[in-house]
């Protein structure tokens, strides 16, 4: 609701004295507000001990949403995201999706398609 959203944007001016981050990320994320949702999936990322037991499917999924996130408005930074879930967590369920978006992401930044559609 509006009134929600309102609650989550005075929250969102500091993700670091948020409880729940990743909860507030998601409800973000799944709200189509992707920009919103970046610094409390980081803060969630950040929170997150990389050398717990159990980590690694938490870690996964927030750097795909990050990358998904990214994808939206910052390309460069969204690969980024890509390959560190790559390469931190190549057995994540979420590794072969996030080489088709970060093979994706190369090409449109090689091609460079909207350029070619407003030469047209």
């Amino acid at each position: 609701t509006g009134q929600t959203l309102k609650i989550l944007a005075n929250s969102s001016q500091d993700p670091n004295q948020m409880d729940n981050p990743f909860g507030l990320g998601e409800i973000l994320y799944f709200s189509g507000r992707l920009r919103e949702a970046v610094p409390f999936y980081q803060q969630a990322l950040n929170r997150i001990d990389k050398d717990k037991a159990g980590s690694e499917q938490n870690r996964a999924w927030i750097l795909f949403q990050l990358g998904n996130c990214l994808r939206d408005y910052d390309l460069p930074e969204a690969k980024i995201m890509y390959v560190q879930l790559i390469t931190e967590y190549p057995e994540s369920m979420w590794v072969d999706l996030a080489k088709v978006w970060e093979k994706l992401i190369d090409l449109y930044l090689k091609d460079k398609p909207e350029t070619l559609i407003n030469e047209r």
